[in-house]
């Protein structure tokens, strides 16, 4: 059930649309198509087509028309290493009533009770919104590819990204993926409900909390040893990070030269980083207040009874730790390298 599969349209998402195509030699797929594939098999994709073909019911063609046809695209696509699981066929017309003419469901029943997949774990791509919308009851992620001249404007709750080319599909589910392994780690404010419930499961569970704050503009290896460190004091380390107006407030207009969300990722991406927490103040008191950490964290020369956050950890029963900073490291040093060399 933790396979992942893409639902694939047929015509004008894979293949060139000459209308109602029955000859195996008119088949040319999509620029694009083949090497996109491709390249999603190699994270772990496996794909089927589900597409309405009413020119069956209409005369048009017939089954063996239509079969020779589909044999041909996946002639096509064997030569990327490409193979097509299944292929899932209404051949009825929108007056037939049927249940697996898109964009009714059926064909999309009928593939997660085959293929045993999880809706979660698939994406549905059509060059249609009707496409999107056979599966929008599962909340599938629906992707649309349309030219500028064909924007379809119907709207389905599924749909998630609309695309130029099939190319700028595929970029777009390797960046979600992405995102998505390392979201549940990025909290965008200490209030939210979801960062409530996992400090709540954390401190039952008897964790040491290590916490540290800063706004972690342009990472280098300063950064990466210090955070690296911090996580040796405690089993969850919690890393409070500046909003960009509060690093706009602290670093003036130039900065953050990242934003929020790129610089959360960054740390987000450090496995010894359990959350990564936005907190709007200058000083991260009412983080620290909400965290209540075990040890709060702080690099440099300070001296921990010199430090505002000092009383407040201590109030709690925690404490505050002062790491050394790598030598010859800072944010503000590398800026002005990159100034200087620009302007010489």
């Amino acid at each position: 059930m933790s396979r992942k599969l893409i639902i694939l349209d047929r015509d004008n998402t894979i293949n060139e649309d000459p209308g109602y195509l029955k000859d195996p030699a008119q088949v040319k797929l999509l620029p694009g198509v083949g090497e996109g594939l491709s390249l999603l098999k190699n994270f772990g994709y496996e794909f089927v087509v589900a597409t309405n073909q009413s020119g069956i019911s209409r005369g048009y063609f017939t089954y063996q028309e239509l079969e020779a046809v589909n044999r041909r695209i996946e002639e096509l696509l064997r030569s990327f290493d490409v193979n097509i699981r299944g292929w899932y066929i209404c051949p009825h017309k929108d007056e037939d009533n049927c249940n697996c003419r898109k964009p009714k469901s059926g064909l999309i029943e009928e593939i997660l009770k085959k293929e045993q997949v999880l809706a979660q774990n698939c994406y549905i791509i059509g060059d249609r919104v009707r496409d999107i919308l056979a599966a929008e009851k599962f909340s599938m992620a629906g992707i649309l590819i349309q030219s500028r001249e064909t924007e379809d404007k119907e709207v389905a709750k599924n749909l998630i990204f609309r695309a130029m080319t099939f190319s700028e599909a595929v970029s777009f589910i390797l960046k979600r993926d992405f995102e998505e392994h390392f979201k549940n780690k990025i909290f965008f404010s200490y209030e939210e409900e979801e960062f409530k419930s996992w400090l709540r499961e954390i401190k039952n569970s008897q964790k040491r909390i290590v916490s540290t704050n800063g706004c972690f503009d342009i990472l280098h290896i300063g950064h990466m040893q210090y955070l690296y460190l911090a996580a040796q004091l405690g089993d969850v380390l919690v890393v409070g990070l500046n909003s960009d107006s509060s690093v706009r407030q602290l670093k003036g207009n130039e900065r953050p030269l990242n934003s929020f969300i790129d610089r959360a990722f960054l740390l987000a991406g450090f496995p010894f980083i359990s959350a990564v927490v936005q907190f709007a103040e200058e000083r991260p008191l009412n983080f620290l207040r909400k965290v209540k950490p075990d040890i709060h964290v702080k690099g440099g020369d300070y001296r921990p009874q010199d430090l505002p956050e000092k009383e407040i950890v201590e109030s709690f029963g925690g404490r505050v730790v002062i790491l050394p900073f790598r030598q010859g490291y800072s944010t503000t040093r590398l800026v002005e390298k990159i100034k200087a060399n620009k302007e010489a």
